[in-house]
Parts: structure tokens; C-alpha cells; sequence
């Protein structure tokens, strides 16, 4: 099947979809090729969880709350695991305690109340212990939720571990789109430019180059600046060889503010979020497909 907008210009062709039962409020994509991801209902200050084989579309799990229905949000996760966290209180930022999830059924593995996140790796993770007058690392197996170390928060052992976990935790292939400010000056920019406008209402530009094709997603104020500031977020897939339009859209309308990280590809897959509310996959055209490892390991290497 394929999709066209007037002017014969195709379109992204859909590949999976789905649709959640509030605001999808953040996504991690996962080595594994899963997502998992966080909903949020703000009228009934409900949260929900869900997990999806990001390659297929297919709902692993989906709707799992916890016994704190809103201050509750993920920490991170690993290729197996999704640690989550409460709140120190519901109106401070501070996070505490870690409560561990399967990320094949959902299923609550094990928490703390007591230790704090502070990183993990491939097999462990590290939080912090707040004593009367001093901080204490536990080291806690990932499966199983057993401290099985605990480290003065000076230990050289300590910094060591924590250098490694980055080479721990793997993402995968993922392009991420880099940010951009249209007023600098920049061959990047003026092309750019070129296809969001320079406009002072534009804002919130990112971008990611693959093979051919020029992917740019960017906001545009379209409330007042001083009594209620929205934005609509523009999303463009560019034929950069033949500097022609080929996808146009909006995927997000009367937004509060811009955020970053609005789309990412991964095997030729573009996942973003539209109205807020759904989550897809969507194919780019076969020729942005062959240097799509080579440009995610160039974006890694730009961040």
C-alpha cells in the first residue's frame, strides 16, 4: 500500500500504531527493540505503563499501575528491567525509593524505600542510602533486588564502575535528531531555514540527515506570548538529492512548550508521537535505508 499527499508527493508508510488512554508523557527505546512507555490521565492524576516490541507494534504489556497512582514515574531501564521511581514529596522534585519491573510481563520484581537511583549497569544497579550524617552506595543485583556491596560514596572502585556503565547500557541503532538554532550561522542552518523558515515564531528545530533524506521537526508559536504561549509541532521529510518535499505534517497541535527528542529512526522505522496521544512506526523509503546504522553511529559521535 502506498500513501500520497496532493501533489503526488508520497508519504511515510504506516507500520504499526498505537493508541494510548491518556498522554503519552515519555518513551525509552531499548536495545532490546522494545519501548517502554509512560502515560499519564491528568484529570484523574493517573499514570500507566506499557511495553512494545518496537518492530513489530506487538502490546507486551500495557495499563500497569502501581499503588501510588500519580507521583510515580521511569527511572530507566536496561535490556530486561524497568526501574521506576516515586517522589521524596508530591510537590518537590526529588526522587526516592526504586521499584523494579519485568520488562517481559510487567510484573514487579522488587523495591526499595529506602535507596535512591543513581545509576546502573548491565547487571547491577547503584543507589543511594541517605544516613544521618552521611550518603552510603548500595550495589543491588538487578534480578533479584539483593544488595550485595556497599560503597563509601568517595570509593575509587565506585568512579570506576560508574565510567564503565555508559558502555553497559546499549540503545541499539538509534538515530536521534540533533538540535539546531536557525540564527547561527551555518550551511546546516540555512538549509534548514530553507524548509521551517527563520522565523522568530519558529523554535524547538532538530534534525537528523540519513542517506538521502533530510528529517526536520520544528515548533511554531501560535498562542500569545504572554497570557498562554502554544506551539504546534511541524514535522518534514526532505528528498535531499532532489531538494523536494516528500512527508508533511503536524504531530503534535497547541502544545505548552517545545521538547526535544520529538522522532528517532531505527531500521528504517521512524517512531514519533502523534496528537500526543499516539505511538508509531512509520517506513521511510527504501533508499534512506541503507546508511541508517552509519548515520546513528555518526549522531552518537556528534553527542
Amino acid at each position: 500500500m502506498k500513501w500520497f499527499w496532493p501533489g503526488r508527493r508520497p508519504s511515510l508508510k504506516l507500520h504499526w500504531a498505537f493508541e494510548a488512554t491518556g498522554t503519552i508523557w515519555r518513551i525509552v527505546p531499548l536495545g532490546s527493540h522494545h519501548i517502554v512507555g509512560e502515560v499519564r490521565q491528568h484529570e484523574q492524576k493517573r499514570v500507566s505503563f506499557f511495553c512494545l516490541d518496537e518492530q513489530t507494534g506487538h502490546v507486551e504489556w500495557k495499563d500497569r499501575t502501581f499503588d501510588e497512582p500519580w507521583w510515580i514515574g521511569i527511572e530507566a531501564a536496561t535490556h530486561h528491567m524497568v526501574i521506576l521511581h516515586t517522589y521524596e514529596k508530591p510537590d518537590l522534585p526529588q526522587h526516592r525509593e526504586m521499584i523494579a519491573v519485568d520488562l517481559a510481563s510487567g510484573r514487579e520484581l522488587w523495591r526499595t524505600s529506602d535507596v535512591t537511583f543513581w545509576f546502573l549497569t548491565s547487571t547491577h544497579v547503584y543507589g543511594i542510602q541517605q544516613r544521618f550524617e552521611s550518603r552510603v552506595i548500595q550495589e543491588i543485583v538487578l534480578l533479584t533486588g539483593e544488595v550485595v556491596r556497599s560503597f563509601d560514596e568517595m570509593s575509587p572502585d565506585l568512579s570506576r564502575i560508574r565510567a564503565s556503565a555508559e558502555a553497559n547500557i546499549q540503545t541499539g541503532d538509534i538515530a536521534l535528531p540533533l538540535p539546531a538554532v536557525l540564527g547561527e550561522e551555518s550551511e546546516r542552518n540555512r538549509r534548514l531555514a530553507r524548509w521551517c523558515g527563520d522565523s522568530r515564531e519558529v523554535t524547538g528545530v532538530e534534525s537528523l540527515e540519513l542517506d538521502n533524506y533530510l528529517l526536520v521537526s520544528y515548533y511554531v508559536r501560535t498562542g500569545d506570548e504572554q497570557q498562554r504561549p502554544a506551539f504546534d509541532n511541524h514535522f518534514r521529510v526532505i528528498d535531499s538529492a532532489n531538494e523536494k518535499l516528500l512527508h508533511v505534517e503536524v504531530l503534535a497541535s497547541s502544545v505548552p512548550a517545545p521538547v526535544p527528542d520529538t522522532f528517532y529512526v531505527r531500521a528504517g522505522k521512524v517512531i514519533s508521537i502523534k496528537d500526543l496521544t499516539v505511538l508509531r512506526a512509520q517506513i521511510l523509503p527504501p533508499s534512506a535505508l541503507r546508511e541508517t546504522r552509519t548515520s546513528a553511529e555518526d549522531t552518537r559521535s556528534q553527542r
